[in-house]
Parts: C-alpha cells; sequence; structure tokens
C-alpha cells in the first residue's frame, strides 16, 4: 500500500466508537499477550457478554480491511497495514483526569 493510498484511505475511514474501542482492544491484546484475542477475552476487554456482538463488530473490521481472520484456524485474528496505519494516526483518547 502507498503512502497516498493510506493517506486518502484513512481519510475516508471514519469508525463508529464501538469498532474503534474494538480494534484497539485487539492491539492492545496481542501487545500484551504476544498473540491474538479469543472473542471472550475481547468482550471482557470491551465490557460486553455477547460473543455474537464481538463477532459481528470484528467481521465489521474485516469487511473495512483493518484486520483479516482465518476463520478455520483458532486465534487467527491479526491486524493489516490500513489497521496500523489507522491506530497510528487515531491514538487512544486521553482519559480526564480529576485536579
Amino acid at each position: 500500500m502507498t503512502q497516498d493510498v493510506t493517506a486518502a484511505a484513512l481519510q475516508a475511514l471514519r469508525l463508529p466508537p464501538r469498532q474503534a474501542d474494538l480494534l484497539r482492544a485487539i492491539a492492545r491484546y496481542w501487545a500484551e499477550h504476544g498473540y491474538a484475542p479469543g472473542l471472550r477475552e475481547l468482550g471482557n476487554a470491551l465490557g460486553v457478554s455477547s460473543t455474537t456482538a464481538v463477532s459481528q463488530g470484528r467481521d465489521r473490521l474485516v469487511v473495512r480491511g483493518l484486520v483479516r481472520v482465518d476463520a478455520h484456524v483458532p486465534r487467527s485474528l491479526v491486524i493489516t497495514e490500513l489497521g496500523h496505519a489507522w491506530l497510528a494516526a487515531h491514538p487512544t483518547p486521553k482519559e480526564e483526569t480529576a485536579p
């Protein structure tokens, strides 16, 4: 993917908050554990008990080209080059701290 295509794709790619949270949770899990999260781990990280809801969110990220998954291989969820570029361009919002 060229730099121009990435910039144009990122400009057009606006994720709903839940999908952005999901992508960040996937990246955080990879960073902490060194392997892909399962649906339950992602649900726990997001405070969602339904693995179906997590699966649907993951599938939306796949359609957008931000993650890739092999349905026949457990823990095969990986963030694509576009997904990494999106994460770099949209850092996690800082939590407000009380004075």
